[in-house]
């Protein structure tokens, strides 16, 4: 059995925090969203986790029987538990199915890659009164040179748009304030 007492720093100081977890999150991550889960001011946004932060013992007891029971457990104050459980969100959010590739492009690029859309080209007046799409016509020509579609985190871009606009308009949601 392994008891804190330590304050955690910098983790309680913190008076709004934002966590994005999903199936995928890490033992260790999901022991963090939790903790955060039972905060007042905090929000946790994406998909139920997959119950991780237990480990379970397997043991046989008969010829193609086993006995499986959870050895350690995260327990916090007040008596919660994530065992069997995991961390539900307050706030659901789907990830997107190339959320490995985000992520990969965002150690390269930066986070802000993932979460911001790119504009297209917008038609200028005289294509709109002549009604010629110059994007169109240089498809057809084949002089459009095609890129690569960007690809977003789409969870992430949609908490970060929540969260902007909670922030314009002044609001609080579930207890966060902009701070």
């Amino acid at each position: 059995i392994f008891r804190s007492e330590d304050s955690p720093g910098p983790l309680r100081e913190c008076s709004s925090v934002v966590v994005l977890v999903d199936a995928d999150t890490s033992p260790a991550g999901e022991v963090i969203a939790g903790w955060f889960a039972l905060r007042q001011g905090s929000l946790v946004a994406g998909e139920p986790t997959a119950d991780a932060a237990s480990r379970f013992a397997r043991v046989p007891i008969a010829e193609g029987v086993w006995l499986r029971f959870a050895e350690a457990e995260v327990v916090f104050p007040g008596g919660h538990t994530l065992l069997g459980r995991g961390v539900d969100p307050v706030l659901p959010m789907r990830s997107s199915d190339s959320k490995e590739v985000a992520f990969a492009r965002s150690l390269r690029d930066g986070v802000r890659a993932g979460i911001v859309q790119r504009q297209r080209p917008r038609m200028n007046e005289a294509a709109l009164v002549t009604g010629i799409d110059p994007q169109l016509a240089a498809h057809v020509s084949g002089d459009l040179q095609v890129t690569d579609e960007p690809v977003e985190d789409v969870a992430l871009r949609q908490l970060v748009d929540l969260l902007s606009a909670i922030d314009h308009l002044g609001l609080a949601a579930g207890g966060m304030g902009s701070e």
